[in-house]
């Protein structure tokens, strides 16, 4: 059957292949404080260019031969693309896969296509009065090819946008105020076998599914999520779109083709009963999956991260543990520690997550939740301003 290839490095990833004893190898690209009990790491740099992926090739090809190249983090995409396409192991033509990580082959290619999207511009001639008259006084900046909010900047004054037209591969983008969501996708030969609509609670802090919308708005979400994946010609694998629901209906914020970040893929183990971890990887290797029409309960996740500077008191840990309604939380950090300014949203310094009969059961929960938690910050020893 041969092995199986892993490009970049996700823990539930790992842990299913483990459980397996299946002959993997991971190309992580960075040193890992806990890999993976079984599996071989490989030893190569990670490519910067695709000069120099073209030039690791062969050395990977001796470590085969392969039966599935998997996907573990957006970096690791671009890789995957090449990768599948030389080793003849594509599903989804690597042009459309380069599609769900460069968001302005995204967005340019969904905009000539009828998707509603954020207005944006993107290119070396820019000025900061184009970008100001075209977009609007408060402006989304963020990097092409990154992901989890880590290049994002949000302007209000448009002096501040000189620094920005110096950089290159900066996307400018009008921001939207409306609410956030995402729908996560399973994809078997080409069709959608399940779908779930998260809601973004408190953005980059608090997430919740499955998302009670009234029946017109999950009709058109879900549509719009079908009619991207079909433009796509996404074939297998795990997507995840973001959007913006307003009142003239979903606006299309962006879709990767890899499982999601913000502890998503736990919130869908608990909500439906699956092991979204153990879907992944059985689509990815060809396996079927059957998926439940519909959940057994809500999920929801608090992602801590106070702000940068000292943890002076946390007051309230121990009530959040003895919640009913939590499964599992963990603090990383303790007084005394210093936090640094949250990079991206996959940065946190701990986590909450909680369960629920259903949503309208699950929201008073995360509330008391919110209540019950208190950070005491204090900046002065780190030298920081306050968040």
């Amino acid at each position: 059957m041969g092995r199986i290839l892993v490009v970049g490095y996700r823990q539930g990833l790992a842990q299913v292949l483990e459980q397996q004893s299946l002959d993997f190898i991971l190309w992580s690209g960075k040193e890992l404080k806990n890999p993976p009990a079984f599996g071989q790491l490989v030893d190569l740099p990670w490519p910067s260019n695709p000069k120099q992926a073209r030039e690791l090739f062969p050395m990977i090809k001796q470590r085969g031969p392969f039966q599935a190249i998997i996907a573990g983090t957006e970096r690791s995409i671009p890789l995957v693309a090449a990768l599948r396409r030389a080793f003849n192991l594509e599903k989804t033509t690597a042009m459309n896969l380069m599609r769900c990580h460069d968001k302005l082959l995204m967005k340019t290619f969904l905009k000539a296509h009828g998707i509603p999207l954020n207005p944006y511009l993107w290119g070396p001639r820019l000025d900061a009065n184009t970008i100001w008259q075209t977009l609007g006084s408060k402006i989304v900046c963020k990097d092409r090819s990154e992901s989890g909010g880590r290049s994002i900047r949000i302007y209000t004054n448009k002096t501040d946008l000189q620094a920005e037209l110096a950089k290159k591969q900066r996307l400018f983008e009008r921001f939207n105020p409306n609410p956030e969501y995402s729908v996560e996708s399973f994809i078997q030969d080409g069709k959608i076998g399940f779908t779930n609509i998260t809601q973004y609670y408190l953005r980059q802090h608090i997430n919740l599914l499955p998302a009670v919308l009234p029946s017109s708005a999950l009709a058109t979400i879900l549509a719009l999520n079908e009619q991207v994946i079909r433009l796509l010609g996404l074939q297998r694998g795990m997507t995840h779109m973001e959007l913006y629901l307003g009142p003239e209906g979903p606006v299309f914020g962006e879709i990767a083709i890899r499982p999601p970040g913000g502890y998503i893929m736990e919130l869908l183990d608990l909500a439906y009963g699956i092991s979204a971890w153990q879907c992944y990887l059985d689509i990815e290797l060809g396996r079927r999956c059957a998926f439940p029409s519909q959940s057994l309960q809500a999920a929801a996740v608090h992602v801590l991260h106070p702000g940068r500077g000292i943890v002076r008191a946390i007051a309230g840990w121990p009530a959040v543990r003895r919640h009913p309604s939590v499964q599992r939380a963990k603090l990383k950090v303790a007084v005394g520690d210093s936090i640094k300014l949250r990079v991206g949203v996959g940065e946190d310094v701990g986590f909450v997550v909680q369960t629920g009969a259903d949503v309208p059961t699950l929201i008073p929960a995360v509330e008391e939740i919110r209540q019950l938690l208190h950070w005491t910050m204090d900046d002065r020893k780190a030298g920081l301003q306050s968040p």
